[in-house]
């Protein structure tokens, strides 16, 4: 028998296998709809629907959630029980007496716990596998919705009735600190990617960002006309997504509270994720369309509807985006180790490519894509995943042409150098690696001592700049010579840039700064001070304008003429004064020094 009600829906890490449990009323694929009151939970294939094993349990199950390697599933029931089965044939291994009705149950993220949060107000902490009790986080003076681990499984965070979230220690069940600022039920609340800061989702319309070192609210967003039911951070933990009972999705600054951008698309928005790049938005809605949407966090404008149901992958958000040349299509990396590319015009899918997993992949890592990018010429697809092998497929084929022997096996970005011969991957074991993209060779590796976080080629493909902590360095491409170390940053260089004709370098930080470099001279020419955290930069095609976006969801532009060095701005004054600077007026408007003077320095290595 198939199941009639579904109110979780989650895919296994490998993709192959679909969880579900009972609660309010979805449609499986458009053929069929479950009914209310379904008490038991099913395993489904969801390349054919069909039920893989029945979960039967006494009562209503009311979520369920894979284990980290996906070899397990945990499932909470109405009748104070959280049970513990087996992947694919459903057989029980543990039940968890976790007292009254259970709202959730959920592993952590080593996979050696279980959180159930019951509706005692009480969460408990379970080593499943012995069935122990190792904690009770008891506090709470209504019901609990939730329980989250942060991510080194030190913490958890609850959510409540009482409008209040708190955040507990997992191994003693000790009360950290309690949040308390909302005014209605707190539907949901998440940890940021580095465990320093937590956001809460409310019925009283507004989100809250909380600092977790000093328990306290840190910033309001406010603007939501509806309850808050969901929230994400974005991966570099600068901007949050809402999901809000007023048909919108929203994006938010960190730093600011600031509202950037405001998406109005489904019925119900009762989710939201990020790629992981952080440049596109996948919402999910519930009510009648059961659509995901894509939007462009730095224009808000919408990508592509993606249609279909929620159970079918398009909620499971996208990785990594990347356009054709000619902007009709658009390839997507996903959580399940494929890159899709998506007809803009007709909004669906015409291709998918299948990433090989590394051979170093531990069992309970997922087969996630990060990077998916199409060739200059449109023929050929590239895809780099942390826990996948770099490959790259015909596009019009889906056929397997190359497999990059990466020596971790994963990458986590790969990029075509403008000409389409060489392909520069940013490496699980935080190389940089250069490799003949018609023969799969390694040409040489860049060395790093830090994880590299951009890389860039320059338009004629003879220099490579890379970021890594708070400097720059440049290389040459044909040799791996390194060229220069461009210094200068305070904090993280996030993004690289170079001009249309490769003359200048723009580096965007996250000490609120963009730097621009000659890249013949190495010589810093600007310092342009931004509001927040750099996020992204380009140049104008023209190279005339360079653009660059913040955490505080601000975008500037600046004219070329504000970064020129003193010989070019002489030469464009040349075509336009009709006579020459007397003496006075070149010391008095131009100074003496040519070079930045703003403290960036570069350094060029012995050769």
């Amino acid at each position: 028998a198939v199941p009639s009600t579904v109110g979780t829906a989650e895919f296994s890490p490998d993709g192959s296998v679909i969880v579900t449990s009972a609660g309010k009323r979805i449609k499986f694929d458009g053929t069929f709809q479950y009914s209310t009151g379904e008490p038991d939970a099913y395993l489904l294939d969801p390349a054919t629907r069909a039920v893989l094993a029945t979960l039967r349990h006494p009562d209503t199950a009311v979520s369920a959630h894979f284990s980290p390697d996906g070899s397990e599933v945990v499932t909470a029931c109405v009748d104070g029980n959280a049970r513990v089965w087996t992947v694919p044939d459903g057989r029980l291994v543990r039940t968890l007496a976790a007292g009254s009705f259970l709202a959730s149950a959920r592993f952590s993220p080593d996979g050696r716990w279980v959180a159930t949060v019951a509706g005692d107000g009480v969460a408990r902490v379970f080593d499943w596998r012995s069935g122990k009790l190792i904690s009770v986080e008891r506090g709470h003076s209504g019901q609990v919705f939730d329980a989250r681990f942060s991510p080194t499984s030190r913490f958890i965070l609850t959510s409540s009735t009482d409008d209040t979230a708190r955040v507990w220690e997992a191994a003693t069940g000790h009360q950290v600190f309690a949040l308390r600022v909302h005014t209605n039920f707190v539907y949901d609340a998440e940890f940021s990617p580095d465990g320093r800061s937590v956001v809460t989702a409310s019925e009283d319309h507004n989100a809250v960002v909380w600092d977790v070192s000093a328990a306290a609210g840190a910033v309001d967003l406010q603007g939501n006309l509806g309850a808050v039911n969901s929230v994400a951070f974005s991966p570099s933990g600068s901007e949050i997504a809402t999901a809000s009972e007023d048909q919108t999705v929203r994006l938010w600054s960190v730093v600011t509270g600031g509202q950037i951008f405001r998406f109005c698309c489904h019925l119900h928005a009762t989710g939201a994720a990020f790629s992981r790049d952080g440049r596109y938005l996948a919402s999910e809605g519930h009510g009648m369309d059961y659509t995901a949407s894509v939007w462009d966090t730095g224009t808000g404008a919408s990508v592509v509807d993606l249609p279909g149901n929620s159970l079918l992958g398009t909620y499971q958000g996208f990785l990594d985006m990347s356009f054709a040349a000619d902007r009709t299509k658009v390839l997507t990396a996903d959580w399940q180790g494929g890159a899709t590319l998506w007809d803009l015009g007709a909004g669906k899918a015409v291709r998918r490519y299948v990433a090989p997993a590394s051979p170093t992949k531990l069992p309970f890592e997922l087969d996630t894509l990060d990077s998916a990018e199409l060739s200059p010429d449109g023929s050929r697809v590239l895809t780099a995943g942390f826990d996948l092998r770099p490959g790259v497929f015909d596009a019009a084929t889906d056929r397997q042409l190359l497999l990059l022997a990466e020596p971790d096996g994963g990458a986590y970005r790969a990029l075509y150098s403008h000409d389409g011969k060489t392909i520069l991957t940013l490496s699980a074991d935080g190389g940089v690696r250069l490799w003949d993209a018609a023969t799969g060779r390694l040409r040489f590796v860049l060395p790093h001592p830090r994880t590299v976080l951009d890389a860039a080629f320059a338009p004629d493909d003879s220099v490579v700049a890379t970021s890594a902590g708070k400097t720059v360095r440049l290389w040459e491409a044909r040799s791996g010579h390194m060229l220069a170390v461009l210094s200068g940053h305070t904090d993280d260089v996030v993004r690289v840039a170079f001009s249309p004709d490769g003359r200048y370098l723009a580096t965007g930080s996250s000490d609120r700064t963009v730097r621009v470099w000659s890249v013949a001279t190495r010589r810093q020419l600007a310092l342009l001070h931004r509001t927040g955290a750099v996020t992204d930069l380009a140049f104008s095609p023209d190279g005339g304008l360079l653009a660059s976006s913040g955490a505080d969801g601000s975008a500037e532009i600046v004219r070329h003429e504000s970064f020129l060095p003193l010989e070019d701005l002489l030469g464009l004054a040349a075509h336009r004064v009709t006579r020459g600077f007397t003496a006075a007026e070149r010391a008095r408007y131009l100074g003496t020094g040519s070079g930045s003077g703003q403290g960036g320095t570069a350094t060029t290595p012995p050769p």
